[in-house]
């Protein structure tokens, strides 16, 4: 993953010897780009310009040829007021977008398949309050998570406190465990929130 001015590149192996490649971007400076160059230009110019692991040793990715034309999707960042209405509901993306950089969104996307599920089934059979049920189950379920990852949010829009948090990250490896089992839904997110935990990641 690496920061760029208002965003951020993460660069992922997956199989047949692929790399993908995604990129987020906010801020009127990259709606300007992309409006006067397009998306196959940015994303040329962003990826021509990311930093080596190693100074002047580009990695084998950069060397290979593109596999899939550029696409994209804009905006993507919405939040939703509530997830279930008469007769409807929301699940996964549609629900309130994750951002990849902090979220396990298919995760969250079985999640809530899996109490949408329960949700039809029982208002089919009758129960007038399962679609607010579903709602409510949906908030309380990821409520600590969304805090935790707007917190995190945060400090990718300031580059020097996410700086520092990765430094101490890297070298304080009880700590990277625990960020990343919560990043990664493993373990429950108020493990983030605790005093202590915090103390130790953000003490000099």
């Amino acid at each position: 993953m690496i920061l760029l001015e208002d965003g951020y590149c993460g660069i992922a192996p997956v199989p047949g010897d692929r790399v993908n490649v995604g990129i987020v971007l906010a801020g009127k400076r990259w709606r300007r780009e992309l409006g006067r160059a397009g998306g196959a230009a940015t994303t040329a110019g962003i990826v021509a310009h990311l930093p080596s692991a190693r100074a002047g040793e580009p990695e084998a990715w950069r060397l290979g040829r593109p596999c899939e034309p550029v696409a994209g999707a804009w905006p993507l960042e919405h939040r939703v007021s509530r997830r279930s209405g008469n007769g409807w509901l929301l699940v996964g993306d549609a629900a309130g977008f994750l951002d990849p950089f902090t979220g396990e969104g298919i995760h969250r996307a079985l999640v809530s398949a899996r109490l949408a599920a329960r949700a039809v089934q029982e208002g089919l059979a009758g129960d007038r309050s399962a679609m607010q049920a579903y709602d409510h189950a949906m908030r309380a379920r990821f409520a600590v998570k969304d805090l935790v990852s707007w917190i995190v949010q945060s400090f990718l829009g300031r580059p020097s406190l996410f700086e520092y948090a990765a430094r101490r990250l890297a070298t304080r490896p009880h700590q990277r465990e625990t960020m990343s089992l919560v990043m990664g839904d493993l373990v429950p997110a108020r493990n983030a929130l605790d005093p202590r935990f915090l103390a130790a990641l953000l003490a000099p």
